[in-house]
This record gives C-alpha cells, sequence and structure tokens, in this order.
C-alpha cells in the first residue's frame, strides 16, 4: 500500500532539503539545490510552486479547529519560512551569518508539525523514485507522440505540450507534490478537449486518437491512487480527468474508488 503525504509535510522536507550551510547567495544555493540557473524562469517556477504550496498550508490551517493562538502562531511559522525565499535572504550567503538557512532551521520543523492538522483536508499517495521515473518516461513518450501528430490544430498541440511539459517540470525539479499538481499540469489539455468536442475540425483529426496517449499516464496514476488509503486532493479535477480517461480506457479499469474518498 502506498504510504500518504500532505503540503505541510513536503515543506518540511523541502526546509530539511534546505537546511544546509553554504557560503553562496541564496539564490545561487536554491538553484543548485533545484538544478536550475538562478533567475531563471524555472528558477521562478520552482520558487513559486513552494509559495503557493505554503499559502495553501496556511488557508487549510485557518480553517482547521486549531486554538487561535496556535493558528496565529503556524501562520507566522508559514510567513517566515516564504521569507527564505525572497529579499534579503536570497542576496545574502546561505549561512549563519544570513537570512536564509536561519529563516529554515527556525521555520522548517514546526511547519512540518502541521501535518496531522493538514492531513485532515489534503492527503494523497506518496510515489517514490521509480514510480516518478516511470511518468516521466510515459510523459516523453506521448510528448513526442503529439509533437508528430501533423493533422492537430496547432493550438491543441500546443495545449497538451505545455501541460505535459509543466507537469514533467514539476516532477523533475520539485519531486511529486501530491495529485493536485500533477491534476493542474493538465488543466489546459482538458479545456481543449472539452472545446475540440464541441467545434468542428478538419475531417482528418479526431481528437480522440490524439489524446489517447494520455491512457497510461491516467492509468499509472489511478494505481498509485487505488493502491492508498484516506486520499483527498482536488476531487474536481480528479472527476474531470475520470471523465477524460474514461473516454479511451475499458471500463473495468477505472472504478469509482479513482474519484476518491
Amino acid at each position: 500500500m502506498a504510504s500518504m503525504t500532505d503540503p505541510a509535510r513536503e515543506l518540511g522536507e523541502i526546509a530539511k532539503r534546505l537546511t544546509k550551510g553554504n557560503d553562496a547567495k541564496g539564490a545561487q544555493f536554491l538553484a543548485n539545490s533545484f538544478g536550475v540557473a538562478p533567475w531563471s524562469t524555472s528558477f521562478y517556477k520552482i520558487i513559486a510552486c513552494i509559495l503557493e504550496r505554503a499559502e495553501q498550508v496556511a488557508t487549510i490551517v485557518q480553517r482547521s479547529a486549531m486554538d487561535e493562538d496556535h493558528i496565529r502562531d503556524a501562520v507566522d511559522h508559514l510567513e517566515g519560512f516564504r521569507s527564505a525565499f525572497a529579499g534579503s535572504a536570497l542576496v545574502n550567503s546561505w549561512n549563519n551569518s544570513g537570512h536564509g538557512l536561519t529563516l529554515m532551521k527556525d521555520h522548517g520543523q514546526p511547519i512540518q508539525f502541521l501535518s496531522p492538522t493538514v492531513r485532515q483536508f489534503v492527503a494523497y499517495p506518496r510515489l517514490n523514485d521509480e514510480e516518478i521515473a516511470e511518468l516521466i518516461a510515459l510523459i516523453v513518450r506521448y510528448r513526442d507522440e503529439v509533437a508528430m501528430a501533423s493533422d492537430a490544430p496547432p493550438f491543441v498541440r500546443q495545449a497538451i505540450l505545455d501541460g505535459l511539459g509543466l507537469f514533467r517540470f514539476q516532477l523533475e525539479n520539485i519531486g511529486w507534490m501530491g495529485a493536485g499538481y500533477v491534476l493542474s499540469a493538465f488543466r489546459e489539455v482538458l479545456q481543449v478537449y472539452e472545446v475540440v468536442q464541441n467545434q468542428d475540425m478538419p475531417d482528418a483529426f479526431d481528437p480522440r486518437a490524439l489524446l489517447s496517449g494520455l491512457t497510461s499516464i491516467i492509468i499509472k496514476f489511478k494505481d498509485g491512487v487505488q493502491s492508498a488509503k484516506g486520499w483527498a486532493d482536488t476531487a474536481e479535477t480528479v472527476w474531470k480527468v475520470y471523465q477524460v480517461g474514461s473516454t479511451f480506457v475499458p471500463p473495468l479499469l477505472l472504478t469509482s474508488q479513482f474519484v476518491g474518498r
């Protein structure tokens, strides 16, 4: 059975990964840690992804049954964590005399301790390195298929390539961060699917054939979800993927368990 994780635990794990003293400037240290160039588009994407998840945890905590003073403390820790990815933390050395390392040490573990509270609202299966590698291989293969689909309208091809590109970027540079992150990468794909279903397209173009490459990715994701208990993350989006997937996957492979609990 797959183990479970949640946004607070993942933020704590990111903090642990970054709690290493280094004389490099904060931006350079973070870029090196995630394998990208400092101040590049990829750099900003990674930072934005982490900050977005911190905002999600703050929203969940504020809706929880925690005592008001504990909520304030939790939100303060999340703000401190976020500060490590902006301002002086990025231009000073990532060591004990700078800001970034100190912020990680002070706020990372308290955020991870929010996991039991956050998991009451959002929890999802944890994928291991082998499963992530399998998903990336499926993405690469499907991207090649889409790129060669010369009969597809350019905007359809590009939307699918953009969605797959985002999915792959997150997996390679940040790692598995839950169903919501993976499924959001397909938002444009799903929107395009709905559009082409309701528009006149060239006779040679079959949207079902083009999107059939999603089948293996959906099945792989579905297998991970069904092996875990108690998961819940963006159920509406999961249902949208289920609907698209059911167009191509034999009914016996798609069960109600895919929609969550």
